[in-house]
């Protein structure tokens, strides 16, 4: 079994109220930096979840808000054993 040295959360594009849904995607790697397979552990932390639709599929989770949330932020984090967890801050950007 490949032991995980790191990850990653990546992403394409900025959230925006009311607008998009974005798609982060987890990423494992080796020591030798060679991506690995593993199951994602997600943990999205807000005082304002029920603005915010999510979907988990596969390695990664959609996230879109409510055009109340802009300007809002709230975090993203990528969970593992072995490995330090990586914590992304998404700010929600208004369109306007």
């Amino acid at each position: 079994e490949t032991k995980i040295a790191y990850s990653s959360i990546e992403y394409d594009e900025e959230l925006y109220a009311g607008l998009n849904t974005v798609t982060y995607s987890a990423k494992f790697y080796d020591i030798s930096g060679n991506l690995v397979d593993a199951t994602p552990i997600w943990n999205i932390e807000s005082n304002f979840e029920q603005y915010l639709t999510i979907e988990y599929i596969g390695d990664s989770v959609t996230i879109s808000a409510s055009e109340k949330m802009a300007n809002k932020s709230f975090t993203i984090s990528l969970d593992g054993e072995g490995y330090e967890t990586v914590t992304k801050t998404v700010t929600i950007h208004s369109f306007i």
